[in-house]
């Protein structure tokens, strides 16, 4: 099991392979079949995890500096080039898309429909850096640094659906 100075950022479970899998700081990755025991798993990486999703048989793992990784059997890991430096701080899958998002201070997204060929995005109608983002009801959603909110269909084309709230979402 992880130790006591390495965060658990993430996890995520795959129903196709009955299999969790929990990444953190340093790189650090542990998969379960139970989620009581954990057994670890090179990352290929030292890069801090920060997300992870799971879509059409591919784990997708994202976190410092741009660092992707993907896995199609929740034992090892591929890194995938992200075309960026932004820390990537959250990762969602839907409508047959993977979307990781971050930045620090200015919103930065990258899409995929596969987890491993990536494409940026522009999103210019929110600031802040992204730390949340989730799909549901056909809808991708993200929150900003700044308390501001915006909405997609398709991961390309953003909206502005200001939430009201000053504070960090996320």
């Amino acid at each position: 099991f992880p130790s006591h100075d390495s965060n658990i950022n993430s996890i995520v479970y795959s129903p196709d392979l009955s299999r969790f899998v929990m990444v953190g700081n340093l790189g650090m990755a542990r998969y379960s079949s139970t989620g009581v025991t954990w057994t670890a798993i090179t990352s290929g990486t030292t890069s801090t995890f920060f997300g992870s999703a799971y879509g059409n048989g591919q784990g997708v793992f994202v976190g410092h500096l741009g660092n992707i990784r993907t896995s199609n059997n929740f034992t090892t890991f591929t890194a995938r080039v992200s075309s960026t430096t932004n820390t990537l701080y959250t990762v969602t899958f839907g409508n047959n898309t993977f979307v990781a998002a971050g930045g620090l201070s200015t919103p930065y997204v990258t899409t995929s429909s596969d987890g491993i060929a990536w494409a940026n995005q522009t999103l210019s109608v929110v600031t802040g850096g992204i730390r949340s983002i989730v799909y549901g009801n056909n809808l991708f959603i993200v929150g900003t640094t700044t308390g501001q909110l915006a909405t997609s269909t398709d991961a390309v084309t953003w909206a502005n659906t200001s939430s009201n709230d000053t504070s960090t979402i996320g």
